[in-house]
């Protein structure tokens, strides 16, 4: 099994294994055993096409990759280890526009939703959010719609004036600059039993805002707020399966633990990741 990171990588520019271990200069062995990590092109690379990813979207990228444009194809100059070139590619590819899957229809770039602390007075909106979200992506949280939507509206009240009191708690909406509708959700928690840990909770990203970089906005808000209460890591719990969540979390810094568990409500397993934080 390939590492997460060069997953991320492999998926992100539809790589082959073959073309994978070019890429990297590895056998196909160590492709299997997954001993990819202390690769140095892996971050470079990630860390050159993250934005790309995210503005023009992974299957854009992926057709561009083995498109041959003005200097020739991406593909042969990341085979050939021509990072130099290969970043060229993406400059031009950037220069042509890269435009968000979510603004396609105006022709112009998302503008990306602004993130900030629910107000005391939000219960009702943070219901709402969360609700959609368990409906929209049930095999993501730990919790069903069926069972949060029968919680009193006085629980959603006191969870928004708690987290806006500054306590173990903080929800964060991602707000459209548009509408002014809250787009996004995430939460950050610290158990009084282990105040050096954090936890990500919560995380959800609607539809029509995925790609804007909401949800690493909604990761970065979490992990500032962790930071500044006196964590040493963050944790969250990402579903088996769900590419697009772990793609995210690397791209924060996030690296699978190894360790599993259950979801609780279906027979799917979760994966545990975790960032440092500056000590």
């Amino acid at each position: 099994m390939t590492s997460t990171a060069a997953a991320v990588l492999m998926d992100r520019l539809g790589l082959t294994e073959d073309e994978l271990c070019a890429v990297l200069g590895v056998d196909p062995l160590t492709v299997i055993a997954g001993d990819l990590d202390d690769k140095p092109q892996l971050p470079i690379l990630l860390a050159l096409t993250d934005e790309a990813a995210e503005r023009v979207g992974e299957d854009v990228l992926r057709r561009w990759l083995r498109a041959t444009g003005p200097g020739g194809r991406p593909l042969d100059h990341l085979l050939a280890s021509d990072y130099g070139a290969f970043e060229d590619d993406l400059a031009t590819l950037a220069e042509r526009g890269l435009v968000l899957r979510g603004s396609r229809a105006s022709g112009g770039r998302m503008t990306p939703p602004r993130v900030r602390p629910i107000a005391p007075d939000e219960g009702e909106t943070l219901r709402a959010v969360r609700l959609r979200a368990l409906a929209d992506a049930p095999l993501a949280f730990g919790s069903t719609h069926a069972r949060e939507a029968a919680y009193p509206p006085e629980r959603w009240g006191d969870w928004a004036e708690a987290s806006s009191a500054g306590g173990g708690q903080a929800f964060f909406f991602a707000i459209d600059e548009t509408s002014g509708g809250p787009v996004g959700l995430a939460s950050g928690v610290i158990w009084e039993a282990d105040t050096e840990t954090a936890h990500l909770y919560a995380m959800w990203v609607a539809p029509e805002a995925r790609g804007s970089g909401a949800g690493a906005a909604l990761v970065e808000a979490v992990v500032a707020w962790a930071a500044a209460h006196g964590a040493l890591r963050v944790r969250t719990e990402v579903t088996v399966g769900n590419d697009g969540a772990v793609r995210l979390y690397v791209r924060a810094g996030f690296r699978d633990t190894g360790e599993r568990g259950a979801l609780g409500h279906s027979d799917a397993r979760t994966a545990l990741l975790e960032r440092p934080l500056p000590g």
